[in-house]
């Protein structure tokens, strides 16, 4: 269901992006081993020691002396990839950047707080249960950008 759902929308050439307040790597990696990276243009997050430096490899990565392995290096976020405001507040930098409107973007989550952050943002729809995105949120989802108008849509 996941994957249909999100091949639909890369099919639709509509551009999506994560956003968590947990590592970027760690996302990243679980992403990639499910085989859902491809359909991410980015992920934002936390980098490196931000929830501080507690193993000896830590330290020593913090400190750089230490080097990931390439596989894991390439899933690591570098500084294009951290945010530190909420979330709005990013949408609303990335919007600005590639030049969108409120009605060509929608966010999605589950914490009504973050939702908050962009209700004068952009589109925001929560994601009711702790489970993730179920089908009928991707039909939610799907409904909304059906709503945009004409222009805005890719002709099949």
């Amino acid at each position: 269901m996941l994957m249909t759902s999100l091949q639909k929308l890369k099919d639709q050439d509509i551009e999506i992006m994560i956003c968590t307040k947990g590592l970027v790597g760690t996302c990243r990696k679980i992403l990639q081993d499910c085989g859902l990276l491809v359909f991410f243009s980015h992920v934002f997050g936390n980098l490196g020691d931000c929830y501080g430096c507690f193993l000896d490899y830590d330290v020593q990565s913090s400190q750089g002396q230490w080097t990931p392995p390439p596989e894991a290096a390439a899933l690591l976020g570098t500084a294009d990839c951290s945010f530190t405001a909420s979330k709005g507040a990013l949408i609303s930098d990335i919007m600005q950047r590639k030049g969108l409107s409120m009605v060509e973007v929608i966010f999605v989550d589950d914490d009504p707080r973050e939702l908050q952050s962009a209700t004068q943002v952009c589109s925001t729809y929560q994601v009711k249960e702790t489970t993730g995105l179920s089908q009928p949120d991707f039909d939610r989802i799907f409904q909304l950008l059906e709503e945009l108008p004409h222009t805005m849509r890719k002709e099949s």
